[in-house]
């Protein structure tokens, strides 16, 4: 059983009823070292290049900024003022500031001299992602601008910003019949112990899902799974307890069955309860992606029976089974690819199915999924 559960680890979100595919917000902040007039103008062609170059590359996204931000807070004052029922500019500022990225601006103006540092971060996850700066002379400014602001989407264009969205199937199939015979001396001089030890398995690990937003994925599992263990030990001489020496066969078994059905949802996403699994695309410099997926299952019941069976002359007694129920959930953490492919592409489709066999344990494992952009 644990060889099989192993076997699902190595092979290497979330969702709700009615989801639908939200804009990813980006926030756009900045700061001056500066109080030139020259900072301010540099500071303004910064946020000007980077709205446009992302309006072009991703124009899923909606953009947020410090001004926007400002405006709504003023505005959030004067209704508390004026018109305390009204809710919508509340929520315009709960948009604004509730982002997915920021990309931060620091603008430094010494003289006829700027530098300039830009970052790309996750707002969910508090890290950056990108990063680009540059330095030179007022009179060259503008290009200076433009290339970085290349450099920082070029990078961007790594993540997953806007989201390809459809269906994506696993499924894992497993099957092992193996008998191995050992021999050793037994207990009586002479005699022989003769070990056989069979096992057949077979199993079968479904994941069918729906990816309907960059961080939302709906879906389902089944995992069906059969596991006999037998082992014969037969001894040509066994010593009883009473001194009698004979002929004497022990056979234990182990058989073990479980049914695994749903996704668990324990995960939180804005004070709802959603599904726990996550698809996610990487998109890598040499034109090809990769596919991550983690999920969980809900908790299932693992029934395992065990039984010990005597045969000879000595007095030792036959163990009856004894069923034991556990609770099991089947987690993935599976990196497939790399594909080839890009963020350009509109659409990102991919059917196969490998060999991924290990000893007498025959393993196929196939992926199919049809995801387009947003």
């Amino acid at each position: 059983m644990k060889r099989s559960l192993l076997l699902m680890l190595l092979l290497i979100g979330i969702g709700a009823g009615n989801v639908k595919a939200v804009a990813p917000k980006i926030f756009i902040s900045y700061e001056s070292k500066s109080e030139l007039s020259e900072a301010k103008n540099v500071l303004g062609l910064c946020e000007q290049f980077i709205i446009i170059a992302i309006s072009k590359k991703f124009p899923c996204a909606s953009i947020k900024d410090e001004w926007e931000v400002k405006q709504n807070l003023e505005w959030e004052r004067i209704r508390q003022v004026f018109n305390p029922e009204g809710e919508s500019r509340l929520e315009n500022i709960a948009s604004a500031l509730n982002c997915d990225y920021l990309i931060h601006f620091t603008v430094n103006v010494v003289g006829n001299k700027f530098y300039i540092d830009e970052f790309f971060a996750d707002f969910k996850k508090a890290k950056v992602l990108a990063r680009a700066s540059s330095k030179g002379t007022i009179s060259e400014v503008t290009d200076k601008i433009n290339q970085i602001s290349k450099d920082l989407i070029k990078q961007m264009e790594e993540y997953e910003i806007c989201p390809y969205l459809g269906p994506l199937n696993i499924e894992v199939k497993s099957n092992r019949d193996e008998e191995n015979t050992s021999t050793s001396p037994a207990p009586c001089d002479g005699g022989t112990l003769t070990t056989t030890l069979t096992i057949k398995s077979n199993s079968t690990l479904s994941w069918k899902f729906n990816k309907v937003a960059r961080r939302v994925t709906t879906g389902e599992v089944n995992y069906d799974l059969t596991e006999d263990y037998k082992t014969v030990r037969s001894y040509s001489c066994y010593e009883c307890k009473d001194g009698l020496e004979t002929a004497m066969t022990f056979t234990d078994t182990r058989n073990s069955e479980t049914n695994v059905e749903g996704l668990s949802n324990e995960s939180v996403s804005e004070g709802k309860k959603i599904d726990d699994a996550r698809i996610q695309i990487v998109f890598k410099d040499d034109g090809t992606y990769l596919v991550l997926v983690k999920a969980t299952s809900k908790k299932g019941d693992l029934k395992e029976t065990t039984e010990t069976k005597t045969q000879g002359a000595c007095e030792v007694e036959s163990k009856p089974p004894v069923t034991k129920n556990k609770s099991i959930d089947i987690p993935i953490t599976a990196v497939f690819g790399p594909y080839q492919g890009s963020a350009e592409d509109k659409v990102l489709s991919q059917k196969e199915t490998k060999d991924v066999s290990q000893g007498k344990e025959t393993t196929t494992v196939s992926i199919d999924f049809n995801l387009v952009k947003n």
